[in-house]
């Protein structure tokens, strides 16, 4: 199975396990079964409101197709980088930073996805690609990953670091690695409340090292204390 290292905002190296092909094969023919059954769904809707109002609601066809062959994009959207069929086969969409790609990148990768996809040429693509990238990946610059947790790449070295680098959190000296290897797999958590428990995790590690901070996202402050955590780790040893 590929690995692909992604190096976040503030330079740190996490590594993710990059789906196959197989993996986003089934996804999309699962995908393709909610599609059809969003399209019965929608017919019906349609159906129930025209013959009950007697006709006049035509445009309600245009509006449901819409949103049909939309649905790619809007659940990688919605769903932080995943559709029903990427939640199925436990793999999703991120940027080249590994967090989660922006609107444009996903809209790209949708405007690829209404050939490769439904010709299969996507297919081919993934198969000759390093990245197991198809062309609308490469485009928005997006990879198809596992949403096992992260590993850390080990190849470090102090030349990685700028020649006058000084930590900005060096109380972060007094964490464990088992401590910060929690805080990469909470940096890449998905789902619902996903930001919520970093938030939560961000409030316990400024509690703990005694921290004030601001002007920092959860995902900027978590990426910058996994970054000085490294770069003490590496030079001290």
């Amino acid at each position: 199975m590929a690995n692909h290292t992604f190096i976040t905002g503030q330079f740190v190296r996490i590594g993710q396990r990059l789906a196959n092909a197989s993996d986003r094969v089934l996804a999309w023919i699962i995908d393709i079964l909610v599609m059809f059954g969003l399209a019965q769904l929608f017919s019906s809707i349609f159906m129930i409101f025209h013959f009950s109002s007697g006709g006049g609601f035509d445009w309600l066809v245009y509006v449901l197709s819409a949103v049909l062959i939309l649905y790619p994009f809007l659940s990688e959207w919605l769903f932080n980088g995943r559709t029903v069929g990427k939640m199925a086969l436990g793999i999703r969409v991120v940027g080249s930073d590994g967090s989660m790609p922006s609107v444009g990148s996903l809209f790209f990768r949708w405007v690829f996805f209404l050939i490769e996809g439904f010709t299969g040429f996507g297919l081919v693509v993934i198969l000759l690609t390093r990245n197991n990238q198809r062309f609308g990946d490469i485009a928005g610059s997006t990879y198809v990953v596992k949403t096992r947790k992260p590993y850390y790449a080990p190849s470090y070295k102090l030349n990685n670091f700028p020649a006058d680098y000084r930590p900005y959190f060096p109380q972060v000296a007094q964490l464990s690695q088992a401590q910060v290897n929690l805080i990469g797999q909470v940096y890449y958590l998905t789902g619902s409340d996903a930001e919520q428990i970093r938030v939560n995790l961000c409030q316990k590690i400024c509690n703990y090292l005694k921290l004030n901070v601001s002007g920092m996202t959860p995902h900027q402050f978590l990426s910058q204390v996994n970054y000085d955590f490294t770069y003490l780790t590496v030079r001290e040893g």
